[in-house]
């Protein structure tokens, strides 16, 4: 075996070698952290955590889920102090971490209504307009649809748009499934009702009223009566 001095050609070599193996060593000697999450109420959701041991100054991620009809008010430490609001918390760790999640339940004062303004409204192609819609409880989840999108479409804030000649029912939904509705009736642009020609004078004639130059009478035969 050749042995390594320093003087020859495979010192450098050896010496990388030899550095290599104290950094190696030395990450494997680190102690982990711990991570560990609970949850205050178990009906309330479920945690989870990305790795339950890590290395000083990686990342951990803590993610909860809350159950229907619960909402998720935040992560907090063993002394009771809220560290995140976030439902999946990412942080670099530092320390053997335990962070509890808390849910609440979801307060309900019955089912959300919808009323909107204006209910019946007139555009012309390419026109567009506001409907407003006034839930009953604040914050709720509306949805808007048209029932013919080849005559008004509808975004998500209640913008409508006309696209062609017809009428269309735009409808506003809440997430307990009651709904509120516009009438929209679409005109092509610059269009006008029918008229009849004007006379002479500009009246208009009666139906079966002769206009125009009076012709004298045809030379021929008469028979009295």
């Amino acid at each position: 075996m050749e042995a390594i001095d320093g003087t020859g050609d495979n010192s450098h070599d050896a010496y990388a070698c030899a550095a290599e193996f104290r950094v190696y060593a030395d990450a494997q000697s680190m102690e982990r952290l711990t991570m560990s999450a609970s949850v205050s109420d178990p009906v309330g959701g479920t945690v989870e955590v990305s790795a339950g041991a890590v290395l000083p100054g990686d990342n951990a991620t803590f993610t909860a889920v809350p159950s229907s009809g619960y909402i998720f008010e935040g992560w907090y430490d063993e002394n009771g102090s809220k560290v995140s609001g976030q439902m999946v918390y990412t942080f670099p760790a530092e320390q053997n971490t335990v962070l509890t999640a808390r849910f609440t339940k979801r307060q309900v004062s019955g089912p959300t209504t919808v009323t909107v303004t204006p209910t019946v409204m007139t555009l012309t192609v390419g026109g567009t307009a506001q409907i407003t819609a006034t839930p009953s409880q604040a914050g709720a989840q509306l949805v808007w649809s048209s029932s013919d999108e080849r005559v008004a479409t509808v975004d998500p804030s209640g913008i409508v748009t006309a696209v062609g000649e017809g009428t269309a029912v735009i409808t506003v939904t809440t997430n307990d499934g009651n709904t509120a509705v516009c009438t929209v009736t679409v005109n092509a642009a610059g269009q006008t009702g029918p008229t009849e020609p004007a006379g002479p004078g500009g009246s208009v004639p009666e139906q079966g009223m002769q206009t125009g130059a009076v012709q004298p009478p045809q030379a021929g035969t008469y028979q009295s009566l």
